[in-house]
C-alpha cells in the first residue's frame, strides 16, 4: 500500500514568513488596532483617574515593569527618542509618579522607579481593567470568549518580544 501524501502546505511546526500576508493575519492586526485605539483608556476612565497623556502611560508603564531602569534604556526598549523620554521622565516626576534615584554604580546616572502613588494607581487601573473587560467578555459567545482568553499568553509573548527586539537591535547604551 503506498504511503499517504504529505498534508498540504507547511508542516505545522514551520515558522511562518513575518512578510508573507494572510487575509486572517491581516483581520487580526485591523481588529487588535481597533481594541487598541478604542480601549486605551478604559482602565484611567473606569479608575476614575486623570488621564496621562499617552506618552506618560507608556514610559510609566514601562518603568513600573523594570524598576530600576534607565532613560536610555526606556527609549529604547519603547522605541521612543531619548530627549522625549528624558521630557516625559520630568513630567512624570513633578506629577510625583516617578522618582529619579542616584545609581550606586554610577553617580552620574539615574534610575527610575515608580512611586507609591504610581502603583496605587496602576492597582486601580488594572482592577477597572480587569472589571470592564469582564464585562465585555460576558457579550461575547462562550467559544468567542474561551478564544480570547486562551490568546492571553501570546498577547503577552507579542509584547515582549517587540520590546526584546527593540532592545536587541539598538546601539549600544553609552550609559552603560
Amino acid at each position: 500500500m503506498p504511503a499517504a501524501p504529505p498534508p498540504p502546505g507547511p508542516p505545522s511546526d514551520a515558522t511562518p514568513d513575518p512578510t508573507a500576508s494572510s487575509p486572517a493575519e491581516d483581520a487580526f492586526a485591523a481588529a487588535l488596532h481597533t481594541v487598541v485605539v478604542r480601549l486605551r483608556r478604559l482602565g484611567e476612565h473606569g479608575a476614575g483617574l486623570d488621564l496621562l497623556p499617552m506618552s506618560e502611560v507608556e514610559v510609566l508603564s514601562w518603568v513600573a515593569a523594570h524598576p530600576g531602569t534607565t532613560v536610555t534604556r526606556t527609549a529604547r526598549a519603547l522605541g521612543l527618542q531619548h530627549s522625549n523620554v528624558s521630557a516625559t521622565v520630568a513630567r512624570l516626576v513633578r506629577r510625583e509618579l516617578l522618582e529619579r534615584r542616584p545609581d550606586p554604580d554610577d553617580a552620574r546616572r539615574a534610575l527610575l522607579h515608580p512611586t507609591d502613588r504610581a502603583r496605587a494607581d496602576r492597582a486601580r487601573i488594572d482592577a477597572a481593567w480587569a472589571r470592564d473587560v469582564r464585562s465585555l467578555l460576558a457579550g461575547l459567545a462562550p467559544d468567542e470568549r474561551a478564544a480570547l482568553l486562551a490568546s492571553a499568553a501570546a498577547l503577552d509573548r507579542i509584547a515582549q518580544e517587540w520590546s526584546d527586539a527593540r532592545l536587541r537591535d539598538a546601539p549600544p547604551d553609552p550609559d552603560r
